[in-house]
């Protein structure tokens, strides 16, 4: 299947509803309504599966920048205005799936 169908786009895993995941399906949701688009408008306009969108909503996804460049462009906004706000004071941790590296000048 390709990434349009929900399947390569990023990542589901027990770590999944991670805050920071969850945070960010909280803005896409909030933008989506916010334009007035059912999860179905933003999928056809997203060009991904309306399933695919359902979880990243509910932070049960780790998206690609290809998904968030889709997502974006989806929802009229620049991929600076879809990730606004998403700073935390508190530290969650490292993303699902992501390696902590260290670098040593």
């Amino acid at each position: 299947m390709s990434e349009a169908q929900g399947t390569a786009g990023g990542s589901t895993d027990p770590e999944a509803d991670h805050p920071v995941l969850v945070r960010f399906g909280q803005r896409v949701r909030d933008l989506r309504i916010h334009s007035g688009m059912t999860q179905e408008e933003l999928a056809t306009a997203a060009q991904l599966h309306w399933t695919y969108v359902s979880q990243i909503e509910r932070g049960k996804r780790n998206l690609t920048y290809k998904c968030l460049a889709r997502l974006a462009e989806g929802l009229g906004v620049t991929l600076s205005q879809l990730v606004e706000g998403q700073e935390s004071d508190h530290d969650p941790g490292p993303l699902p799936g992501w390696e902590q590296r260290m670098y040593l000048s």
